[in-house]
């Protein structure tokens, strides 16, 4: 069986895991002739591994859809003309000033400096309602302005971290 199998291979790697468990525990229940013993643990231990690929599954599709939420472009305030300039949302430094149009998608995790709005966060918490924000208030990137207002974001981490 392949549970046999990952022990031999982790017992030629010189470790002992759980593989190695199961087979010591099923060799032990077919030499005491508990044949029904044997199945079970082995059913047992094969519908555990099925759950936790699947549950590891899940939550790497959740990771790469989070991913996928991020904007591609920012539009970035230059500090000294406050003229608004669209770059890719890779290049926005810390400490940056954003400007999000309504219905924009917020691109760096940041604080609200000006303008007050409501977002829309059920991408990342699940909440349905949109939470409203105000200067002083975090927000997340890769959420969006759902409200009728500009708001003016600080970020505090660039859009890889």
């Amino acid at each position: 069986p392949p549970i046999a199998l990952k022990a031999a291979v982790s017992l030629k790697g010189c470790r002992f895991d759980i593989n190695c468990l199961m087979t010591v525990a099923s060799i032990g229940a077919v030499a005491l002739q508990d044949f029904t013993e044997a199945a079970a643990v082995t059913f047992l231990f094969a519908l555990s591994e099925w759950l936790e690929l699947r549950a590891t599954s899940r939550a790497r599709n959740a990771l790469s859809a989070l991913v996928q939420l991020r904007p591609e472009r920012a539009s970035l305030i230059h500090p000294k003309s406050g003229e608004i300039i669209v770059v890719p949302v890779g290049v926005v430094p810390v400490g940056a000033l954003v400007s999000v149009k309504a219905g924009d998608k917020i691109p760096c995790d940041g604080v609200v400096m000006e303008g007050q709005s409501t977002v829309d966060e059920s991408s990342l918490t699940g909440e349905s309602r949109p939470v409203r924000k105000g200067p002083g208030d975090v927000v997340s990137g890769g959420t969006i302005n759902s409200g009728n207002t500009q708001m003016t974001i600080r970020t505090t981490a660039s859009a890889e971290d």
